[in-house]
This record gives structure tokens, C-alpha cells and sequence, in this order.
């Protein structure tokens, strides 16, 4: 993922992220990204989707703290991708 705003690390300057997929021990330790309501309407849990940006694409906190508001929507988009959709389950329990 391409960063809109680049962050500095040290001297070195972070222009892009590669996210690897969380692990089931790592889900164990920090928890799903997002809640269901009753209703089936999802909620992030920005918290949580930060210590996945750090864990997945191998940056410290500190870093995630200096994204933006916009890298870190995207990036919090692609950690929750990892966990599939309601859409992806139905369609796979069917065939």
C-alpha cells in the first residue's frame, strides 16, 4: 500500500506498506479489528487495527502514530480485508 504522506523512521522514509497476514496466535493475543451489532453493522476498532498495522507490516507503533488520518483508514481497510466478509462465508458455505 502506497502511503499519501510518507513517515519518517530514524533517518529512513516510509513511502509504502506490505501487510503479511495475522496469525492465529496473533488474532488470540490482540482481538478482531472490528464488532458486529445486533443489525450485522460493522465497526472498526481503530486500536486494534493500528497494533495489526504494526504486527502485519512489520513497523513500530511509533510509526503507525505519525500516518495520517487517510493512510491509516486504508491501512486499517486491508487489515480488515484479512478477515474476510459475511458476502465471502455465504457464498463459500453454498457450494
Amino acid at each position: 500500500m502506497k502511503l499519501t504522506v510518507p513517515v519518517k523512521f530514524g533517518e529512513e522514509e516510509i513511502t509504502e506498506l506490505n501487510f503479511k497476514r495475522p496469525s492465529g496466535k496473533q488474532i488470540r493475543e490482540v482481538g478482531f479489528p472490528f464488532s458486529l451489532d445486533n443489525e450485522g453493522s460493522m465497526s472498526m476498532k481503530s486500536n486494534i487495527c493500528m497494533k495489526y498495522i504494526s504486527l502485519c507490516a512489520s513497523i513500530p507503533m511509533s510509526v503507525v502514530e505519525k500516518m495520517d488520518p487517510v493512510d491509516l483508514m486504508t491501512a486499517s481497510g486491508e487489515i480488515v480485508g484479512f478477515f474476510g466478509t459475511r458476502e465471502q462465508e455465504a457464498s463459500s458455505s453454498v457450494q
